[in-house]
């Protein structure tokens, strides 16, 4: 999740490591006994419909039915034979079919012939009948060794599936009745669990609701994950339907196709991990390159009635007995989410709602008082006109005889004389007293007004708004895509696609927008603590003090700022080389580089990182010295301009061949480790320049695009849109149900919608907390200056 692209990029990688093996004789060879029992082989012949309309169960055993059709024709067949060899053919099949799906190890039993055992027709006669008779016992006792549990809960000392499935693809045998003991089976596996009482009673419930076709039963098979199409580009993730499966109606039974005849089960969703029985060779190369050992996102609709370990035991029955030889499928964890309309709020929950709550009372509070203290100003405002009679009408014109004058008429019997000039009483308003600053500090109308204002103070670095704002957009872009393409059904093929494009590079680097917010640390922590310390010359604080000293000496501050962008600038390189890493999260860099130790080793350790945050802190330096005041010649500063771009450009665009995923150039370790140490510090110097030159007057339209009004508020809300867009993200990512076909559109598309959403979120999140704290803030300690001055 911290890196999703670089997990993407090593599914890519173990697509193409995987591919000479799928091709070699031992997979195939391993395949190939797989599809010999496979379940799907003829899964299609199975018809419940044709089940339930030409063979209906009159007996509660399914089995007894189809023994007692089965030998009645097996009857009628030997009667109609004359020769002891025809019977004997026929009892032959008889217990090729009957004692070979009873066999336990799944082989077709060999029996030997008629003619073999001297066995006379009559004394078969006698021994049909017999059987023929006394189906439901014989039916009985499969049922009890279908049920039979063992190991994880399947059966396993009478028919299991793989029985089952042979029988299936023999062919002998009717479709509609092998449906009959497939659903036998499975009530003899969930029978055979350690479940509860009520889950094993609902999923005994579903199975004879899907052998009866109830549109409630088959709506917990229509909800439940399918394989789906795409399955050579990995696509794992099978989500099934959650909404179908809560619904309480389906579509088919309001027009009538689809009827129920029993009470519902009530479902529940739930997601589960099947892990495969892969290869021995696949598990390790996909452990290497994705981190596990590959498992099926599934989707599935269970009763609700069974716990998570109720449907553990279930589930892994089941597929205990699936016929992979010594390979077997395990589910393991199954969570299953409440749904919103069910979930009830948990004590901490309570307990942020409480405390949201009083901060809206308190907002409320600020705001009225507020308003009713800018009514009040507004009033007195107005009550030092002139009047005539002692009054004032309420638009302030006199009044005279009661009634109200023009203007003009006003001020021609002024001169006349006629209206007595009553000097106005000086009223001021008087200012709130501590609690009602505290309580103003939460005015949303206040609090609005400064963050949507575009007014700033003299001497701003006014492009650095527009950096800001741009800079946190590049942040959620390259979230967007980050995050979006785990919840797509074309992850791989969209993202090598997209990766394959140069164009891409601008977005996939957006890793650099964080080391322009160093930059801006740095330079705005040097500018404005310089003018900060200018302006308070009679407070002394020692440790500003020593560190104004530090400045004002220019060969001192050089030096050591000198070394430091050196230590800076050499330490990731030595770590890069001497720990093999990559050039970039996703890749580049050596062939066999260490990107799993890239983000720990050298992304997120603050001795690799802090060049940027240097070069900032040198820019402001020279613009406190300068005062933003600087001529420059018209070819440096084009020159200033051309290399500020190339070492940007260079940044961005200089691993695209290094990364992209179709036959990659590889760089080598001096290289990569060249590239690690010096790429952060040029991008730096190079977002230094723009600031530089925007702010001396050498920026031309650029700074005019920086510089736009319309930054400045958004810039405000940079902050607090960095804190709240991966939660706005996860929100609707999260709430997918079915997984979406990425395109370049669909990516515009919620590159926007999670821009606007983050920031009009911001927005408010500004107003109820960040606003009214600085407010605080400076109550609090904003005298402290000034008292020890």
């Amino acid at each position: 999740m911290i890196n999703p692209l670089g997990n993407l990029q090593r599914k890519l990688e173990a697509q193409r490591a995987i591919q000479p093996f799928l091709s070699s004789k031992p997979f195939l060879e391993w395949t190939s006994q797989l599809s010999k029992q496979s379940l799907l082989k003829r899964a299609n012949q199975v018809n419940l419909r044709i089940l339930n309309d030409t063979a209906p169960v009159t007996d509660s055993n399914p089995i007894n039915t189809f023994l007692q059709n089965f030998f009645g024709q097996l009857t009628n067949t030997s009667q109609n034979n004359t020769s002891s060899s025809g019977v004997g053919d026929a009892f032959q099949n008889l217990l090729n079919g009957v004692l070979g799906s009873l066999s336990a190890g799944g082989d077709q039993a060999k029996a030997s012939n008629g003619s073999q055992n001297g066995s006379p027709a009559g004394s078969f006669g006698n021994f049909l009948q017999n059987i023929t008779q006394n189906t439901n016992g014989i039916g009985n006792l499969i049922t009890s060794m279908l049920g039979a549990s063992g190991g994880k809960g399947g059966a396993t000392s009478g028919m299991n599936l793989g029985n089952i499935l042979q029988l299936l693809s023999g062919g002998n045998v009717d479709p509609s009745t092998i449906g009959n003991i497939l659903m036998s089976f499975l009530n003899g596996a969930v029978q055979g669990t350690n479940a509860s009482t009520a889950c094993q009673g609902d999923f005994i419930k579903v199975i004879k609701g899907l052998q009866n076709m109830e549109a409630w039963a088959l709506k917990f098979l229509d909800a439940s994950a399918k394989i789906p199409t795409d399955l050579l580009n990995l696509n794992l993730n099978w989500y099934g339907s959650y909404d179908e499966c809560y619904s309480d109606s389906t579509f088919l039974e309001s027009f009538g196709i689809l009827h129920n005849t029993q009470t519902p089960v009530k479902g529940q969703y739930c997601n589960t991990n099947l892990n495969l029985p892969l290869p021995p060779e696949v598990k390790g190369i996909l452990t290497v390159a994705l981190q596990n050992s590959g498992f099926i996102k599934a989707g599935i609709c269970f009763p609700k009635s069974c716990s998570t370990d109720d449907l553990l035991q279930i589930v892994n029955a089941f597929l205990y007995n699936i016929p992979l030889g010594d390979n077997k499928v395990t589910a393991w964890p199954i969570t299953c989410p409440v749904p919103a309309e069910e979930d009830t709020l948990e004590t901490d929950t309570i307990v942020v709602v409480i405390i949201l709550a009083i901060f809206l009372v308190i907002i409320l509070e600020g705001t009225l008082y507020d308003v009713i203290i800018t009514i009040r100003s507004k009033r007195n405002k107005e009550n030092g006109k002139p009047v005539e009679n002692g009054e004032v009408a309420e638009n302030g014109k006199p009044i005279e005889n009661g009634n109200t004058f023009p203007e003009n008429s006003y001020k021609l019997r002024a001169e006349n004389g006629n209206v007595q000039h009553i000097e106005p009483e000086k009223k001021h308003l008087q200012k709130p007293g501590i609690f009602g600053r505290l309580v103003l500090c939460f005015s949303a109308y206040t609090n609005g007004k400064k963050i949507l204002g575009t007014s700033q103070p003299k001497g701003s670095l006014t492009a650095v708004n527009g950096i800001r704002f741009l800079s946190m957009s590049w942040v959620i872009l390259g979230h967007t895509l980050a995050f979006v393409l785990g919840s797509t059904s074309n992850m791989l093929q969209y993202y090598n696609k997209f990766v394959n494009r140069a164009a891409s590079e601008a977005i996939v680097n957006a890793l650099f927008s964080v080391d322009t917010f160093f930059v801006l640390s740095g330079l705005l922590t040097s500018y404005l603590l310089l003018k900060q310390m200018k302006k308070s010359k009679g407070w002394i604080n020692w440790g500003l003090f020593y560190f104004h000293r530090y400045w004002s000496n220019q060969i001192v501050g050089i030096i050591v700022s000198v070394c430091f962008l050196l230590a800076a600038t050499i330490t990731p390189g030595v770590l890069s080389y001497v720990k093999n890493l990559p050039a970039h999260t996703i890749g580049g860099g050596p062939k066999d580089a260490d990107r799993a130790a890239y983000f720990e080793d050298y992304y997120i350790v603050p001795y690799c990182r802090m060049g940027p945050y240097i070069c900032g802190v040198i820019t402001g330096y020279i613009l406190y010295r300068t005062k933003c005041k600087c001529r420059m010649n018209i070819f440096v500063n084009l020159l200033g301009w051309a290399v500020a771009t190339a070492m940007a450009c260079g940044c961005l665009y200089g691993l695209h061949n290094t990364i992209r995923p179709d036959n990659p150039v590889y760089l080598s370790k001096e290289v990569t480790a060249l590239y690690n140490g010096v790429s952060r510090t040029a991008w730096g110097a190079a977002v230094c320049w723009v600031i530089f030159a925007c702010s001396t007057g050498n920026g031309g339209f650029i700074n005019t695009l920086l510089s736009w009004k319309a930054f400045v508020p958004l810039s405000r809300l940079t902050y607090c849109a960095y804190l709240v867009h991966p939660l706005v993200m996860y929100v609707y990512y999260f709430n997918w149900n079915f997984p979406l076909y990425m395109t370049d559109l669909d990516f515009v598309y919620i590159f926007l919608g999670n821009l606007m959403v983050s920031y009009g979120i911001a927005f408010i999140v500004s107003i109820a907390f960040e606003s009214p704290f600085m407010g605080l803030e400076k109550i609090m300690f904003g005298g402290l200056g000034k008292k020890k001055k």
